[in-house]
């Protein structure tokens, strides 16, 4: 569509400054959409069993052991029974934070196969991820964060947000005021 008297550029400004208004404060937020479980990929010659993803809708495979796992919000995997995710100190002598990704390891390793390294020590974290348009929320024992949220309000204020974004969108396409 070219632009006409500038109309349709302004439209898209419009939807850019609403978006970036409701942005969270942290930048990288893990938003599920709803299950549609017909685009699932169904796991292929898995070694070991499978798990739910990240945004437990689709199954993929376990991550076995020395495979990489863990990470911000779980990215890098899930490890098997019989495995956990140690994750082992920066280098650089930080802290341990949510970004850290482990390796699969024997769940009743010992300290000789830390090579040196301290595992973390596990907690009980509590927090809320927005899965299938709800938020979700759960206290797991982790070394690291998959939450997003710490609690159910503050999810419950970034749904809200999304709500109000995807409505004004859906609105402005159903009345032709988007460019594309």
């Amino acid at each position: 569509m070219h632009l006409v008297g500038g109309k349709c550029l302004l439209g898209l400004w419009h939807l850019v400054l609403v978006a970036l208004a409701l942005l969270p404060a942290s930048s990288r937020a893990l938003v599920c959409l709803p299950c549609d479980e017909s685009k699932c990929e169904e796991p292929k010659n898995c070694p070991g069993s499978i798990v739910l993803g990240i945004c437990g809708c689709c199954f993929m495979c376990a991550r076995q052991k020395n495979e990489s796992c863990g990470g911000v919000y779980g990215l890098h995997g899930a490890c098997d029974r019989g495995l956990r995710c140690v994750i082992r100190p920066p280098l650089n002598g930080d802290s341990i934070t949510e970004y850290e990704v482990g390796v699969c390891e024997d769940e009743n390793w010992d300290d000789g196969q830390l090579y040196g390294f301290e595992p973390c020590n596990e907690n009980f974290i509590t927090g809320c991820n927005i899965i299938n348009g709800k938020c979700e929320c759960d206290t797991i024992r982790t070394c690291n964060s998959p939450f997003e949220f710490p609690n159910q309000e503050s999810c419950q204020t970034a749904l809200k947000r999304i709500e109000v974004f995807l409505a004004f969108t859906i609105n402005h396409r159903t009345q032709g005021k988007l460019c594309y």
